[in-house]
């Protein structure tokens, strides 16, 4: 964490309302400021996907990103689901290197399950195959 900012960022989690499963929502936050968020698709047959992940800024590389990917991940896995994918833009290069270095590989859009929402904005798709945990 860089010096200009506090102690390390707490992530907090709240339960999804508006969906389905397991889904839901973590908020890191310094000094009670928002500085990102993650959240956290159920898209059943053990599938989830990343969605919502932001991070201010001024906290980009200084592991704000990583803490907030953790805490889904652990969650998918503490969960039972097996695979994760998440949609971006091709132009957010920074975040496709931070998700392969994270384990994540692309993936060509006609390979997506039906469940995992393509949008207008997103042409670049991203899977991850998940262990579980015991």
């Amino acid at each position: 964490m860089s010096s200009q900012h506090g102690e390390r960022p707490l992530c907090w989690r709240f339960r999804a309302t508006c969906s389905a499963g397991a889904s839901n929502f973590w908020v890191a936050t310094d000094n009670y400021k928002v500085v990102g968020t993650a959240g956290f698709v159920d898209l059943g047959m053990g599938h989830c996907l990343l969605r919502k992940m932001f991070v201010r800024s001024d906290y980009r590389g200084t592991g704000v990103a990583r803490l907030l990917l953790d805490q889904v991940l652990s969650w998918a896995m503490d969960h039972g689901f097996s695979a994760i994918y998440l949609g971006t833009n091709s132009r957010f290069r920074a975040a496709h290197r931070f998700y392969e270095k994270c384990g994540f590989v692309q993936v060509e859009a006609d390979s997506l399950p039906d469940s995992v929402p393509r949008l207008d904005l997103r042409d670049q798709f991203f899977f991850r195959r998940l262990g579980r945990r015991d």
